[in-house]
């Protein structure tokens, strides 16, 4: 039977999810309380995430590896990112 992972190796990954999950709500919040366009603070909050992964890979001398996978993730993260901002920005001009 597989060993179940205990203490911080198990909290610190439940921690990042609920981390992302914060940061996602925050997208929506920025998309609400700043005047630009959704896609645009949509790009801007990508820009960010990029240059972040591109210091973290940098700081661990960890290469980028491109493969069929990765580029299926990265494709489908741009998607949803997309398709949220599309919705908050629709969902603002219903409130006004």
């Amino acid at each position: 039977m597989k060993d179940r992972l205990h203490g911080p190796a198990r909290s610190g990954g439940a921690g990042c999810v609920f981390l992302a999950s914060v940061l996602f709500s925050i997208g929506g919040l920025c998309m609400k309380l700043i005047p630009w366009s959704a896609l645009a603070i949509n790009g801007a909050r990508n820009l960010l995430g990029s240059v972040v992964i591109g210091l973290y890979l940098l700081v661990t001398r960890h290469r980028l590896r491109w493969s069929l996978p990765v580029f299926i993730g990265a494709l489908s993260t741009m998607s949803v990112t997309t398709t949220f901002a599309d919705l908050v920005e629709g969902l603002q001009h219903l409130t006004d």
